[in-house]
């Protein structure tokens, strides 16, 4: 830890405060934001700061003192912000600035002060990869963001936008399960009209009363002691085979039955259900998991993330959500087979909503379908670019995440 104080201008661009903290590690840090404003995105960088400390011994000793500091006024001028901050820049060799925070009135009055009295001031450029100093030749010795990428989590970016440490979970994912959704991409991709059919009598087949999983012990006793429906394509036959060794269905006889172990038959509807959706649909996060498994570009893979306590349930599940370690930055991804039956523009204003939520400002909402009808996808790609959502169609997917020679991270492709 160093003796240095950091002045930051608190904002909704969280990470970008909290990345110069992790990569020079101040003794104090200065919270400034307008009058009433950001208390939430306040504590938030508290939370992760300890947050931090608590996961990596390499921080562990990293304890800043955090001193909140609120301006007179909640809209002010440039020369309001001059006259509150100038008492904090009364020792220009141990104060830095960091103005990539905060409105352009705070900006530009705190990065005036600190050039008339030779502050040094950084930038937080995270789509560059780098922290722009003045004067040049200022800049402290601490970690580049190759070193910082290593650190960042989904956990600890969602502590920095106001997600309370541990309050969200994910399933665990296994590696069956991931050959499983490399084995289903190429026949779903191919999606033969014995196959389409063949996913209708898969549905109906599990979703046998009204439409739904039955929910009498009974009537789910029967359906496990059920076959599936006979494949009558060899692309389906090889389907069930592929779900088979991932240990979802057991194959006795020619026929294929649900595979539930013991632990799975205390709720053994919702064993069937997420079976169900495995075959259905969920094998394409399965697959997009993997993707980014195999991409040094990505970490810290989070599968179906939801909060832990009922109150929250307001921010729903996420299907796939990982760090872009070249954007330094969440992304949050949806997957879904086709839009059919569904809203895309409100699912699409929805998934916005939420990277928004989970990863801040600058986290990236991306929105992976297997098949759209022809005369649907300029419409879809025309909402998805007015919204700021990656939309990838068919092998767009496979693509996007292929990982680039080279092997690290400096080599992966980034996207803004």
């Amino acid at each position: 830890m160093n003796a240095f104080t950091l002045i930051h201008l608190v904002s909704e661009q969280t990470l970008q405060n909290l990345l110069p903290i992790m990569a020079f590690r101040p003794g104090r840090i200065v919270q400034v934001r307008s009058r009433g404003l950001h208390r939430v995105q306040l504590e938030s960088i508290e939370a992760a700061v300890r947050h931090l400390a608590e996961s990596y011994p390499d921080f562990g000793g990293h304890a800043p003192t955090f001193v909140d500091y609120e301006l007179s006024e909640e809209y002010p001028t440039v020369n309001q912000v001059y006259a509150d901050l100038a008492p904090w820049f009364a020792d220009p060799e141990n104060t830095v600035l960091n103005y990539t925070g905060g409105t352009k009135m705070i900006s530009v009055g705190a990065f005036q002060l600190a050039f008339e009295r030779n502050v040094r001031t950084l930038y937080c450029d995270s789509a560059r990869r780098r922290f722009v100093w003045a004067p040049e030749g200022g800049a402290l010795n601490g970690l580049d963001f190759d070193q910082l990428s290593k650190y960042l989590t989904v956990s600890l970016i969602a502590a920095a936008n106001g997600q309370e440490p541990g309050s969200l979970r994910s399933k665990p994912i296994e590696p069956e399960q991931l050959e499983f959704g490399r084995a289903a991409w190429p026949f779903k991709l191919k999606a033969t009209p014995a196959f389409l059919d063949f996913e209708g009598q898969l549905r109906s087949h599990f979703r046998c009363h009204e439409g739904k999983i039955p929910a009498s012990r009974e009537k789910l006793d029967e359906l496990v002691r059920k076959p599936l429906p006979a494949p009558r394509d060899g692309a389906v036959l090889e389907f069930l085979c592929a779900a088979a060794a991932a240990r979802l269905l057991k194959q006795e006889g020619g026929n294929f039955f649900p595979f539930c172990r013991a632990s799975q038959k205390r709720d053994l509807k919702g064993a069937l259900e997420t079976l169900s959706n495995l075959l259905e649909g969920s094998w394409l996060e399965l697959f997009v998991v993997d993707l980014l498994h195999r991409n040094p570009a990505f970490g810290d893979m989070q599968w179906s993330l939801e909060p832990i306590r009922q109150q929250d349930r307001a921010l729903g599940e996420t299907d796939v959500v990982c760090v872009d370690r070249v954007a330094c930055r969440l992304l949050v991804i949806s997957c879904k087979q086709s839009l059919q039956n569904r809203a895309p523009l409100e699912h699409m204003e929805a998934l916005v909503q939420r990277a928004r939520t989970l990863g801040g400002s600058h986290a990236r909402a991306m929105l992976a379908v297997l098949r759209v009808g022809e005369d649907e996808e300029e419409k879809y790609r025309n909402w998805a670019e007015s919204l700021g959502v990656e939309l990838l169609i068919g092998d767009q997917i496979s693509a996007r995440f292929q990982a680039q020679s080279g092997g690290g991270i400096t080599g992966a492709k980034g996207y803004a």
